[in-house]
């Protein structure tokens, strides 16, 4: 868990510098959203109210999320790398 939430940050980070494009934003949204349900979930569970495991289904639809999003974003990067930019 220690990694992935900063990777999700990082993701987040990435797509926001996308800007704009409509399948970045849902992925962004995605990303926060998933950052939010793990932090959420910590809050439950040290205030004795929350569930391990509802915790581990959202850390795991957090990891699916991410490696998405790493696919996404790299499959982008080789788009971007084979099309020429406009000058």
């Amino acid at each position: 868990m220690p990694r992935l939430v900063p990777r999700l940050q990082d993701a987040a980070e990435r797509l926001r510098a996308l800007g704009g494009e409509p399948a970045a934003e849902g992925r962004l949204q995605a990303a926060l959203a998933a950052i939010e349900a793990v932090r959420l979930d910590l809050l439950r569970l040290h205030a004795g109210r929350g569930s391990a495991d509802q915790l581990t289904r959202d850390l795991e639809a957090a990891r699916q999320l991410g490696a998405r999003v790493d696919a996404a974003l790299g499959a982008r990067a080789v788009v971007d790398d084979a099309v020429p930019t406009p000058a």
